[in-house]
Parts: structure tokens; sequence; C-alpha cells
């Protein structure tokens, strides 16, 4: 599950989605974490994010694929995974863990 692949990173990275009700809410049911899970905001700075975090979103939405596409110039990408809730969907969430 994302939130297991989240647990095994190392802790105290930052996550944030670009989908907060349909991703970041249940992820964050099942990491019952305090910190909570941040929404990145397409007018959110590049600048104010932290220099290393978790991104959760769904590559298949061209509004959250901007999103990424725009913080990308000044991220690459460390590890990156898909989860899906169908062998054939192509609206699964993508784990990106980014680093400056």
């Amino acid at each position: 599950s994302i939130a297991a692949e989240i647990a095994r990173l190392e802790p105290g990275l930052p996550v944030y989605t670009t989908w907060p009700y349909g991703i970041g809410a249940p992820v964050q049911f099942y990491l019952g974490r305090n910190s909570g899970i941040r929404t990145l905001d397409p007018s959110m700075p590049v600048s104010s994010l932290p220099a290393r975090l978790v991104l959760l979103y769904r590559p298949a939405v061209l509004r959250e694929s901007a999103i990424v596409q725009r913080i990308s110039v000044d991220f690459h990408t460390v590890l990156e995974k898909d989860f899906h809730a169908a062998i054939s969907s192509k609206f699964g969430t993508r784990l990106a863990v980014l680093s400056r």
C-alpha cells in the first residue's frame, strides 16, 4: 500500500499530494501521523518546498501532471512507484520521492 511504502522511507520526509481528499485523506488515515499530508497547490512557489519530499499524484490527470511538470525543473526523481486499484486502470496514484 501507499502508506506502507511511505513508512519504509526515511523518517520525517514531508509528504505532499495534488489531490487532498482522494489521495491525502485515505493515506493519512492509514499512516496515522500527526504531521499530516500537505496539499501541493498549483500556485505554491517551488522555492517554498523542502529540498526533499514525497509527492502523491495521479499522472493520468492533466491538472496534476502539470503541477509535477512545473516543479520538476528544480527537482529530480529519486524513487517512483505506481499504485493501481485495478490492473488495467490508468488512474492510479504515483508515489515520487523528489530531491533538489
